[in-house]
């Protein structure tokens, strides 16, 4: 899911690909937000850009 918001997905562009409901898919992006200590896409992209740019970004180590 998170692959799909930074490409640019929309949410419901994100639950149809994953077969998700709408509001299942704003929970989880919801609950992305939080993960993160973020309360935009805008801020979510530039928390994972700056992990990449630190070589330290991997879906993995982020979700054990």
């Amino acid at each position: 899911m998170l692959a799909y918001l930074l490409e640019g997905d929309s949410e419901k562009q994100v639950a149809d690909r994953l077969g998700l409901s709408h509001a299942t898919t704003h929970q989880y992006v919801t609950g992305l937000y939080r993960h993160f200590g973020v309360g935009s896409r805008a801020q979510l992209m530039a928390y994972v850009l700056k992990r990449i740019g630190r070589g330290q970004w991997s879906v993995e180590s982020t979700f054990p």
